[in-house]
């Protein structure tokens, strides 16, 4: 493996559980909630369409409004109390850089949130490039992006690991032609969904990694 193509939000931050935390504030200046179920749908999608989804739960809400919220109460919440970080998500980083792998985040979070979370984290320069909903037309399960960041790591899609925790990341890491390995989090991956590897956590990734070569 010549690259590592890291998804974020429930792989190097724990940050699933935050949003879920901090989407019902929002919605609750607007007076309804989510259930935990209708979180999950969410999880792992694009910002565009977890307000399509919500409106279709909520037809009265202000998306406009609730997206703002959404933002202002999540940047918040990290800029008092930091982003929650994976256990070793940082020295994993680090050490892939050391050891001459290429790098690149692959995030269906909004470019904004995800400018943040590395600056905050100090992790801006532990990345070739990032890859965001805003730079594709398509987001997961399409694989769009991780095909756009192979594209910008000049390396080819068979030399990267996708590093996920969803099934339409997963989707999108084999259908980006990608050695694809599963970090459980909030989401049941079902054991029928595509994977070359399950780790118990993202320090494992180095030894994975090294036994590949």
């Amino acid at each position: 493996m010549k690259a590592v193509c890291f998804d974020l939000d429930g792989v190097l931050t724990d940050t699933e559980r935050l949003g879920g935390k901090t989407m019902n504030m929002a919605c609750s200046r607007q007076g309804f909630s989510l259930t935990e179920s209708q979180w999950l749908n969410l999880v792992g999608t694009s910002s565009e369409h977890t307000m399509d989804m919500i409106r279709s739960w909520h037809p009265s809400v202000d998306t406009r409004l609730l997206m703002q919220d959404w933002t202002d109460i999540t940047f918040d919440w990290v800029e008092k109390r930091g982003v929650p970080e994976k256990k070793g998500a940082g020295y994993v980083l680090r050490y892939l850089r050391e050891r001459g792998y290429k790098t690149a985040l692959c995030t269906s979070n909004a470019a904004p949130v995800v400018s943040r979370y590395l600056a905050l984290l100090s992790w801006t320069d532990l990345f070739d490039t990032v890859v965001t909903s805003e730079d594709v037309s398509f987001c997961k399960p399409s694989p769009d992006i991780y095909i756009l960041a192979a594209s910008r790591l000049r390396v080819n899609p068979s030399s990267c690991a996708g590093i996920e925790d969803s099934p339409s990341g997963l989707a999108a890491v084999k259908a980006a032609g990608m050695h694809a390995v599963l970090i459980p989090d909030l989401i049941r991956v079902p054991d029928t969904c595509p994977r070359d590897a399950v780790l118990d956590s993202i320090a494992a990734l180095p030894d994975y990694l090294s036994g590949l070569i």
